[in-house]
């Protein structure tokens, strides 16, 4: 009972810790946004689990599932801070892969709109962050905090959020936890 009870208060603390690094709202092209979830994202090394990036999902009003995420209109605001430092290949290799494995909306177009969302991302440093604002019908990356570009079009902005919360979802772990619908209660707005 007692290591099951550690257990919890460990993973508590990790939540909290993590909570902290995301500030509660963010503006974003004027309009208030509030800490939907946050979450890390780890591959598994020999087993051992290696923590690559923190992420914090913001948006106007609780999203909890994938069908709330699709109903929802409204801005929305990925934040990724690095752990680790990554070069250009590696950056270009993941984001290919990971597309390639997760995205579950495909339409006419979408590898030309893929392989320039790709393009616009450089190597990563430790402590280096990215960005992604769906904005209306842009999709806006901003990388190491300089504006790389925007695709524009809702049919990208639906393939990229099915690859974090579609059913082929980057990491289980890492949906569960921006999917929480953490919401200051002051956060009434309708998606």
């Amino acid at each position: 009972f007692l290591t099951i009870l550690i257990g919890m208060i460990c993973i508590a603390q990790a939540e909290a810790d993590l909570a902290m690094e995301f500030p509660e709202s963010r503006h974003v092209n004027g309009t208030a946004l509030f800490r939907n979830g946050v979450g890390v994202r780890s591959l598994s090394f020999f087993g051992m689990p290696i923590k690559v990036y923190t992420a914090g999902f913001y948006t106007m009003a609780p999203l909890r599932n994938w069908e709330d995420v699709q109903k929802c209109d409204g801005p929305k605001h990925f934040e990724f801070n690095f752990l680790r430092s990554v070069g250009q290949g590696q950056v270009t290799q993941a984001w290919q892969k990971q597309l390639h494995a997760s995205v579950s909306h495909v339409y006419d177009g979408y590898e030309k709109d893929r392989d320039t969302f790709i393009k616009m991302f450089g190597p990563i440093s430790l402590g280096g962050t990215m960005q992604i604002q769906l904005l209306g019908e842009d999709t806006v990356v901003v990388d190491q905090e300089q504006h790389k570009g925007v695709i524009r079009g809702k049919d990208f902005q639906r393939a990229f959020l099915s690859m974090w919360f579609g059913e082929k979802a980057v990491q289980a772990s890492l949906k569960e936890g921006l999917l929480r619908g953490g919401l200051p209660d002051a956060a009434t707005a309708v998606c």
